[in-house]
């Protein structure tokens, strides 16, 4: 009955797992980097099996779906850079993951996905999420969609930027909107 996190490494992710091990439930925390890995879920990392996946590459991803009875995807990325796409990452890496976690015999599928997120909207990262989400609903998995607007916290990536932009910026602040 493992449960498998993908971006366990994430703010998300590292919480859920935390969360889970709490619960009593066998966790498999799957990250790019294991070492990072390691440092944020230092508090569980005992506890857990941590295992090396990359959503955009199927082949990795066989491994970690091995005796998984549900999968909690997180992988998304918010911004392009280093060469990653929405369209690689956000919605190709969900396919990846979901049609590994049926052929598997995967029972539930958990889904990060966004608020307002809609496949044809010309916002290229709101698309790719909306996309993302029709391929999971469109499966044979039992799934649920988490649809949050914001998400903040201690180690959240989004309110903490503006958080350090507010230390350095004099008395004005430009906000979009």
């Amino acid at each position: 009955m493992t449960i498998l996190v993908t971006g366990a490494a994430g703010y998300l992710g590292n919480m859920t797992v935390k969360k889970l091990v709490q619960m009593g439930k066998p966790v498999r925390a799957m990250v790019r980097n294991t070492e990072k890995a390691k440092i944020r879920l230092k508090d569980v990392v005992d506890k857990i099996e941590i295992v090396q996946g990359d959503v955009t590459n199927r082949d990795s991803l066989r491994p970690a779906m091995k005796d998984v009875t549900a999968v909690i995807h997180y992988v998304a990325i918010p911004m392009e850079k280093g060469g990653q796409t929405y369209e690689e990452v956000n919605y190709q890496g969900t396919v990846n993951v979901l049609d590994m976690a049926e052929a598997a015999g995967v029972k539930r599928f958990i889904n990060m996905s966004q608020n307002g997120a809609k496949s044809d909207l010309p916002y290229r990262f709101l698309a790719s999420k909306g996309r993302a989400q029709e391929y999971v609903a469109q499966s044979n998995m039992q799934w649920t969609a988490m649809r949050p607007s914001a998400i903040f916290g201690p180690q959240d990536e989004f309110f903490n930027t503006f958080a350090r932009l507010l230390k350095v910026t004099p008395i004005v602040f430009p906000l979009i909107g």
